[in-house]
């Protein structure tokens, strides 16, 4: 059937920009579908797995020995059990995929948000990869990426419905923050922005003496956004949760240190350009804005410039740069229009679709380049990252099942989780907060100092896996109250003078016994011999029927 020759057709140069944002899209989705390598991730599956066996909420932490009776406050189950089910239908590999799909998602439901903010596909495109530059550090696949593709859909159905609202934009919008409370606690942002557009507008209209537009609106937003906070398993402790989680993880995890620090600027130079533009434009358009008056549209510059304090004070929450450069995009194509209506020499992209398409082009393939996965990563069939984690010396685990305390490195737990679970338990895993504040300090404090042996008095360690790389480097521990147990390139497992000493001596005898091939696990490497540089522990094997005999110690 012929097309109606009345119909309106599409131009080929805006064919040919939606192409291209599609194209780009995609591949910065695959800059995402590399290698595994969040530690994060695994103690996030093992509970989605737990939550679907038992189909409850427990409440205390059954991963963790450090845990004890402390409450489990369930901030995040709901992506929890989505990972899981995606996991089971269709492997790790099944994850990969998913990281890059919430992705481009993510970065689509933005980016058609904007699309009333702008006629110029540059521009779009210019600001959506300011964003993808602040919100690469943390694109893992983890709840908060579940959390990231609801906020850009919220975002969406917001800007796509003005007020006044109807029931069902009501009922639609409050839905859709009780599904993203239940998937990820970063729900209680939309409270966050929504009631503190209303101050500082209320603000600035009574300084103004101007009439404050849509009050009752954000009046029902803020409203709607707080009671969606308590529409979630933990009720208020929720809410304690997130206030008190920066100051504990602060200490140990990196992603909640302040944006601006000398790591950040070693691996990551590209999100401390991106957001220094953003603060520089924000700060420029913004006195701009101020002298035009008050402004009714979400968001104004306070808005603005709070969530760039935010993302600086907490690097991981430099997603939430996109609502800065919201206002950058809004504010800059005011300006832009105004200047090209005045000055007709002005350069305007609209008049030069051709040089618009070029530069969308540039600057989407130079930006793919930055972070495609190197070295054939992309498509390589393990689908975690090698040695990072301790495959080898979990299977040496399960295998032997050690009796007693373990104690691992924080970025080990979840996978120990993952794959020891029930028969092990972990020291830590990561979730900073129901270990306590004591043990995160003492584990902060032995990371600084090297004290090693006092906490592991302190909590009666009896076996200890860590990382090769750091046991060597790392000062030696006590000869006479630890052997060696396994080891391989990635990862140490020693055994601790202790009520449990002698029975796990022989679960590892009867190992390398059932094992010959493997019994070079069970000696430091030759290269370490030949250098003279040989750990001091030395191996459970050689002396294996001496410390049976000998009586445990305590």
């Amino acid at each position: 059937m012929p097309p109606d020759p009345g119909s309106p057709r599409p131009r080929p140069l805006a064919v040919a920009h939606a192409t291209l944002a599609l194209a780009l899209l995609l591949g910065l989705a695959l800059t995402r579908v590399g290698p595994l390598s969040d530690g994060d991730l695994f103690w996030n599956l093992r509970q989605g797995h737990y939550l679907l066996a038992a189909r409850a909420l427990p409440a205390t932490d059954p991963f963790t020995w450090t845990a004890g009776d402390k409450p489990w406050v369930h901030h995040e189950w709901g992506a929890q059990v989505i990972l899981a089910v995606v996991e089971s239908a269709g492997g790790l590999h099944a994850l990969r995929a998913l990281s890059g799909v919430l992705t481009a998602t993510t970065l689509l439901l933005v980016g058609l948000a904007w699309v009333r903010l702008s006629s110029s596909w540059a521009l779009r495109l210019a600001a959506l990869l300011l964003v993808w530059l602040t919100l690469v550090p943390h694109a893992s696949v983890r709840p908060h990426l579940l959390g990231w593709t609801l906020c850009a859909a919220a975002y969406l159905m917001f800007l796509t419905r003005p007020p006044p609202w109807h029931l069902r934009d009501w009922l639609g919008f409050g839905s859709l923050l009780v599904v993203w409370m239940n998937i990820h606690s970063s729900a209680m942002i939309v409270f966050v922005l929504s009631f503190g557009f209303l101050c500082t507008q209320a603000l600035e209209a009574w300084i103004r003496h101007q009439p404050m537009a849509d009050r009752s609106h954000w009046f029902g937003v803020s409203a709607l956004a707080l009671a969606s906070c308590f529409i979630q398993p933990s009720g208020p402790d929720l809410v304690r949760y997130v206030l008190e989680t920066p100051g504990i993880n602060r200490e140990l995890s990196t992603e909640w240190w302040p944006l601006f620090r000398a790591d950040v600027w070693r691996a990551q130079p590209s999100v401390l350009v991106a957001f220094c533009t953003v603060l520089g434009l924000v700060a420029v358009l913004g006195v701009r804005a101020l002298r035009r008056g008050l402004a009714a549209a979400f968001p104004n510059v306070w808005v603005a410039l709070a969530v760039l304090a935010l993302a600086a004070q907490t690097r991981r929450m430099t997603f939430l740069a996109f609502v800065a450069v919201h206002f950058v995009l809004r504010e800059g194509t005011a300006w832009w229009t105004g200047k090209a209506r005045r000055d007709g020499r002005f350069l305007r992209f609209e008049l030069r679709p051709k040089l618009s398409l070029a530069v969308c082009a540039a600057l989407g393939l130079t930006t793919i380049a930055m972070f495609l996965p190197l070295e054939g990563a992309l498509f390589a069939r393990d689908p975690l990252r090698p040695g990072v984690f301790p495959r080898d010396a979990a299977r040496f685990l399960k295998e032997t099942n050690l009796s007693g305390r373990l104690f691992n490195p924080d970025g080990w737990g979840g996978f120990l989780e993952y794959e020891l679970f029930p028969q092990y338990q972990v020291f830590v895993d990561g979730r900073w907060d129901l270990a306590g504040p004591a043990l995160a300090a003492g584990f902060a404090m032995m990371a600084r100092h090297g004290d090693y042996e006092a906490l592991f008095d302190r909590y009666r360690i009896d076996v200890l896996i860590q990382p090769s790389s750091y046991y060597y480097r790392s000062a030696a521990l006590d000869a006479r109250g630890w052997l060696l147990a396994y080891r391989d390139d990635t990862a140490v497992v020693l055994l601790r003078q202790g009520a449990h000493l002698a029975a796990n001596a022989e679960r590892v005898r009867r190992f390398y016994a059932l094992h010959p091939e493997a019994m070079s696990h069970a000696h430091w490497s030759v290269q370490l011999v030949a250098a003279g540089a040989v750990p001091t522990p030395t191996s459970v094997v050689p002396v294996l029927d001496r410390v049976s005999a000998a009586p445990s110690g305590k």
